[in-house]
């Protein structure tokens, strides 16, 4: 088996060994992205003189889990807002099946620990808020 870890000042946990087969079947890897669905690449970021974290890497492939871990305030949350394309990284890069991501999408999701409202907006617009780009039926 084989491993992917994280690295990086600020990394909270890293990845566990990867699976060297596809045990649950299914597609075959990305071809565009050497098998990664997920690539993150010396990732930094900072608000002001505050250091979320910085030097980020790892990969994750298709129908691997990737646990993040650590204390409160790490950046765990922010980590995850960058890779779903809500905040912009100071430094480095993510990319999402081979391409960069430069924002939201319909293509990654991201579900908040507590309610999450637009708080500029009032019930009528927050409740009839819909992607952009919807390719629902």
């Amino acid at each position: 088996m084989t491993g992917v870890p994280a690295k990086g000042a600020g990394a909270c946990g890293g990845l566990g060994p990867a699976p060297t087969s596809n045990r649950l079947g299914g597609p075959p890897p990305i071809p565009e992205s050497g098998g990664r669905l997920l690539t993150v690449h010396r990732l930094g970021l900072s608000f002001g003189s505050l250091t979320a974290f910085s030097g980020i890497e790892f990969a994750v492939r298709e129908h691997e889990f990737l646990c993040i871990i650590g204390p409160s305030g790490c950046g765990k949350s922010s980590l995850l807002m960058s890779i779903a394309g809500h905040s912009r990284p100071t430094e480095g890069e993510i990319l999402f099946g081979g391409a960069p991501v430069r924002g939201p999408s319909i293509e990654r999701g991201l579900v908040f620990q507590e309610y999450a409202l637009f708080l500029w907006m009032n019930v009528f617009d927050n409740v009839g808020l819909r992607p952009a780009h919807e390719s629902f039926g």
